[in-house]
């Protein structure tokens, strides 16, 4: 049987990837991206956290829900909820056109501020995540460790 911490960390390895890519979206200029991907890399390290607590992985996609779920297994993530809020707003509108007044596009209404507040938030959420993943990482002797 896998351990906790086998399941786990392929999620905050895709939480990382996905900052990564937020990081250059946002390098680029292209602010749409580097606005969603820093709400898919929140979602899916409190997944990954959440698995590691033995959870099954919900199906929302919204991170101020997770925040909560996260929040009742370990208070530290607790101060995340706002900006579960903030990235939420961002699952839709960066990349679905038909969530905006005509003509507007994603690639047109999103500022810089807002993928860097995106990406500062999702890396807060990332590194807590990893933090909290990380502890249950097997010892030299293969053992788990609590």
């Amino acid at each position: 049987m896998k351990t906790l911490y086998s399941q786990a960390q392929p999620w905050i390895d895709q939480a990382e990837h996905n900052l990564t890519i937020s990081q250059f979206s946002n390098d680029k200029g292209y602010r749409s991206f580097s606005c969603f991907w820093p709400q898919q890399a929140a979602e899916v390290a409190l997944k990954g956290f959440l698995i590691s607590e033995g959870l099954p992985v919900d199906k929302t996609n919204s991170v101020r829900e997770l925040v909560r779920h996260s929040t009742k297994r370990d208070p530290a993530f607790s101060r995340f909820d706002r900006y579960g809020a903030i990235l939420d707003k961002h699952y839709k509108t960066s990349r679905d056109p038909l969530s905006l007044p005509f003509p507007d596009t994603p690639g047109d209404v999103f500022l810089p501020e807002e993928s860097s507040q995106a990406l500062h938030f999702a890396t807060e959420i990332v590194e807590i995540a990893r933090s909290k993943v990380s502890v249950l990482a097997p010892d030299e002797s293969g053992v788990q460790t609590p």
